[in-house]
């Protein structure tokens, strides 16, 4: 088993040395939005069948998955 490498000369709840990497941010599990809430502004669909808004961009909403031609995300 790895153990991790710490400077002896600090306590474990020192902040990190100057210059040292920051930690991960934990991941977003909680959403603030409605299921079905738009996500792209703006969201009038003008082109691809209805998929594109007029910047030609996806028009996507809370809960949707990009996924390919085989279902993978």
């Amino acid at each position: 088993m790895l153990a991790a490498a710490r400077d002896p000369g600090r306590p474990p709840s020192a902040p990190p040395a100057p210059g040292a990497a920051a930690p991960a941010p934990a991941p977003h599990t909680t959403s603030r939005r409605a299921p079905g809430e738009l996500l792209t502004s703006p969201s009038a669909p003008v082109s691809n069948c209805g998929r594109d808004n007029e910047h030609s961009d996806l028009i996507m909403r809370v809960g949707d998955a990009l996924t390919n031609e085989r279902g993978v995300r």
